[in-house]
Formats: structure tokens, sequence, C-alpha cells
């Protein structure tokens, strides 16, 4: 408020308010053993979900529950976004894995419109069960199945009355924990910096505008040689990234 009023004339300057320090609270990882932990105990439809974002670090709720199967393109091996949180197109190149994952995810919905007679064009749906009306609805809110699957990969705590019936449960890691996660493992793999951020759209404040505004075509071979070296860092569930 103080600066549109000093824009608008009606305040002769601006005072110096000393803000509080910033702490930020999010923190999370998944090392892979407990990335495993909780995927296992996730229901079956929301597994490919949950292993797309902690390989891409794409953002759950904006970015992947949206993404469509228009926008996978299994001949050049990528996923790509055109419109992502931060204004820009994104496209994240495939690793083995992932492209298994997102595979065996059209193969399984291919088979949902064979049954259901329509198209379903979200890449990431859900089967008819409790809050889920119909076959091929797209992922909604997920906070029970996620408490549960955390609370039983021993990632979650919860309460229960004096006669042992379940109160609530508490997860201890969020979907967002997926984000850092994959970006770590990405510097981990040896990705630079730049395509790091490029890849899953975080850019730390030091580096903004360093991250070149288009892909060159002539990185490709490179970007799929990086996405080979995730490809093995993210077969070593037992070994710690710390």
């Amino acid at each position: 408020m103080l600066r549109l009023g000093h824009r608008a004339r009606k305040v002769g300057r601006i005072p110096h308010v000393q803000l509080l320090a910033e702490r930020n609270r999010r923190k999370g990882f998944f090392e892979a053993a407990q990335f495993h932990a909780v995927l296992e105990n996730l229901p079956a439809d929301l597994k490919p979900l949950a292993e797309v974002a902690y390989i891409t670090g794409w953002r759950i709720a904006s970015e992947l529950v949206p993404l469509q199967w228009a926008a996978v393109d299994f001949t050049n091996g990528l996923n790509r976004i055109e419109d992502s949180k931060n204004g820009e197109a994104r496209e994240f190149y495939f690793t083995p894995k992932l492209r298994t994952v997102l595979e065996q995810q059209r193969q399984r919905t291919q088979a949902m419109e064979q049954h259901l007679g329509c198209i379903i064009r979200t890449v990431f749906w859900r089967v008819k069960g409790p809050g889920v009306p119909q076959d091929g609805t797209p992922v909604g809110a997920f906070r029970k199945a996620w408490a549960s699957a955390c609370v039983k990969a021993g990632l979650g705590s919860e309460q229960r009355d004096d006669a042992g019936h379940l109160i609530s449960r508490k997860a201890h890691r969020i979907p967002h924990d997926f984000r850092r996660t994959a970006v770590r493992n990405l510097e981990l793999a040896g990705v630079p910096a730049r395509w790091r951020w490029r890849w899953s759209g975080t850019r730390p404040r030091a580096f903004i505008g360093a991250t070149p505004s288009r892909t060159p075509s002539r990185c490709a071979p490179r970007r799929r040689s990086w996405a080979s070296c995730i490809s093995s860092r993210l077969k070593r569930p037992g070994r710690s990234s710390r």
C-alpha cells in the first residue's frame, strides 16, 4: 500500500520496514527406499502419477494431473507442457523407467477406453471407488490415500482413541517432496544446472535468467545420455543420495 501511495504521490517517502526472516519449512526428500515403500502402499491407479512425479519433479496438481496424452510424445521420447506455473513451456526427455511407466499407463488407458466406449484424454485417472464417481475420472485430491500409504511405509503417524479406533493419520512426507527429490537426483546424475532448472521448472534466485529460452536441438543426444544416467541412479534404491 505504501508503494502504491508513493506512486500516486500521496506518500512522501517509503519508510523502512524490517521483515521477519523467512524459513523454508519444506525440506523433505525421498530416499529411493522410502519412495518405493510409499509406492507399494498407494492405490494402483495413483502409482503411475507418483512414479512420474518422482522422476520428473513436475508439480502434481498443476502440471501432471492436467497432463493429456497429446503432450506425451512416444516417438521423440518426451513429455511437454506448453504453459507451466512459471509461464514457460517445458519438456522432459524419457528415462527408460519413465518410458516404461507411461507405456504401461497408455495400455491401461486404451483398455479402459474400450470398456467405457469413450476417449480418456488425461494421462492420469482413477477407477470407480470411494470418492471416485466413475471409471476414467481425472485424479483429484488423494490426501487420505497418501497419508495411509505414508503411515504404512513408516513415514507417518496415526492417532487412535482408547478403544483403538482410528482418529486421524498424518503423513511426514508431502507429494511436493517429489519435486525436491527429482532435482537432487538430476544433480547427482550429472545433469548441468541449467538443464535441471529447465526440465523441472525450478530456478534458484541467484541464477534467474541464466536458463536459455529455447532448448537447442543439438543438445538432444546429450540430454538422452543424461537421461540414461538418471535411470542408473534411480535403479539403486538401497543407496543413500546424501
